[in-house]
C-alpha cells in the first residue's frame, strides 16, 4: 500500500470509528421472557424500538445498555405491518441521538447491534437500492424502501444505521 493510500484507509477508519462511537449509546440489548437476546434502537430517551416479528408475546422485557446497566420496559405497542414493538422505559436512558439523514445510493452504513450485555457490536455495508413508499406483506405503510448490502441477521433486526456523514436512521 502506498502512503496515501494508507493515509485514506486510515482516514476512512477513523471516520467509522467515530460514526460507531457516536451512534453506540443508541443501541441496547433486550431480554424478555421465552426469548433468546436481540437488540434495539432507544428512539426517545424512555422509548425502545426493535423488530415485532422476532419480539415473544411478552408484556415486559429488560432493556441493557452498553455498560451493563438493565433497566425495566413494557411493551407500549406493536405494529406487525411496520414490523416494530415499542418499549416504554421505567427509566429514561441519557443518549446521542444521531440526526436524521437521507440515505444514498452506494452510501457506506454501519449495522450496530448490542450482544445479550448489551456490549456493542457493529458490521459494515453500503445501501445497495432505494425505492419510493410501499406496503409491507403485512399492510403496513413505510416511507421508503432502503436495500443494503449487508446481511442482517433476524435476531437483530432493529438498529441504527449510521452512514458515513455520522447520521443515523432505523434500519432493517
Amino acid at each position: 500500500m502506498t502512503d496515501q493510500s494508507m493515509d485514506l484507509f486510515l482516514q476512512l477508519s477513523a471516520a467509522l470509528i467515530s460514526a460507531t462511537t457516536s451512534a453506540r449509546s443508541s443501541v441496547v440489548a433486550i431480554r424478555a421472557p421465552h426469548s433468546f437476546s436481540l437488540s434495539g434502537t432507544l428512539w426517545r430517551h424512555d422509548l425502545v424500538v426493535a423488530s415485532e416479528q422476532v419480539f415473544p408475546k411478552a408484556d415486559a422485557a429488560e432493556v441493557v445498555r452498553a455498560d451493563g446497566a438493565a433497566i425495566r420496559a413494557r411493551v407500549a405497542g406493536r405494529d406487525p405491518g411496520t414490523n416494530v414493538v415499542a418499549l416504554q422505559l421505567e427509566s429514561p436512558i441519557e443518549f446521542d441521538r444521531p440526526e436524521p439523514a437521507d440515505p444514498a445510493l452506494g452510501a457506506l452504513v454501519l449495522a450496530l447491534a448490542a450482544d445479550a450485555g448489551g456490549a456493542p457490536m457493529v458490521r459494515l455495508g453500503i445501501v445497495r437500492s432505494l425505492g419510493p413508499a410501499w406496503h409491507s406483506r403485512r399492510g403496513g405503510q413505510l416511507d421508503r424502501r432502503i436495500a443494503l448490502d449487508l446481511d442482517l441477521s433476524p435476531l437483530r433486526a432493529t438498529r441504527p444505521i449510521p452512514t458515513s456523514s455520522r447520521s443515523a436512521a432505523p434500519g432493517k
